[in-house]
């Protein structure tokens, strides 16, 4: 299944669609070949379980690459790969575990 998505990727890079390209490529082979893994080998509790925090983990990724695409050219390698460090996540892991925990505490009391 992962070789199908990765195949479309690569079909559409080769009409020209780059960022689409990666979109594809990625979710598959990370998400998906995880969530296998997890289901083979320990039941399909455990993956309905980190979907959640692989879904926050792939969006803090996305805000890293967001940043990191100027200031690493702006910076150079490690400035700019700190720099989108910081700012994936104070921008976006910290307010996350901050509403995930105000949720946390409204539905359990």
């Amino acid at each position: 299944m992962a070789a199908t998505a990765i195949g479309v990727a690569v079909w559409l890079a080769g009409l020209g669609h780059p960022l689409l390209a990666g979109l594809a490529s990625v979710f598959p082979a990370i998400f998906l070949t995880s969530m296998v893994a997890l289901w083979l080998a320990q039941g399909p509790s455990v993956p309905q379980g980190a979907a959640g925090p692989m879904m926050l983990g792939g969006a803090s990724v996305a805000v890293y690459a967001n940043v990191a695409m100027w200031s690493l050219p702006a910076y150079g390698a490690i400035v700019g790969s700190l720099l989108a460090w910081v700012v994936s996540v104070l921008g976006w892991s910290v307010p996350a575990y901050l509403v995930l925990r105000r949720v946390h505490v409204d539905v359990n009391g």
